[in-house]
């Protein structure tokens, strides 16, 4: 939703933008200027898809992608807790490293989000 948001927003002002993720259709509604399929649950193909996609003028990234398991602390088992830690941070470190030497060249900035639940708070979350 935020990434989707974000789109939708740096599109309507004109910027160029290049949206990712694993759902081609969901991707091409936010019509963004370049689409790039990547499933971010399979961290270890993150960096292979994404750093040949990146342009050479990159100059920004937000990292919008997020998940959590919505479940008491008591019913969280621990390969819940590893998947959404690979999902929310090996994967958005995964993506930072491969567009650091653009981003560094270009001296662009990176914006990372953890969750909607930030903002609303959810039981249990």
């Amino acid at each position: 939703a935020i990434g989707n948001a974000l789109t939708r927003l740096l599109v309507q002002q004109g910027k160029r933008v290049i949206g990712a993720g694993r759902n081609a259709e969901k991707l091409n509604a936010m019509t963004p200027s370049q689409s790039i399929v990547c499933d971010f649950s399979k961290t270890s193909e993150v960096a292979t898809i994404m750093s040949p996609e990146l342009p050479k003028d990159l100059t920004g990234l937000a990292y919008c992608v997020g998940s959590a398991p919505l479940k008491p602390l008591r019913s969280a088992s621990v390969p819940d807790m590893m998947e959404a830690f690979s999902l929310n941070a090996v994967s958005a470190v995964e993506v930072v490293r491969a567009a650091m030497p653009t981003l560094k060249k270009n001296r662009g900035s990176i914006v990372l989000f953890s969750s909607v639940a930030v903002q609303h708070g959810f039981n249990n979350h």
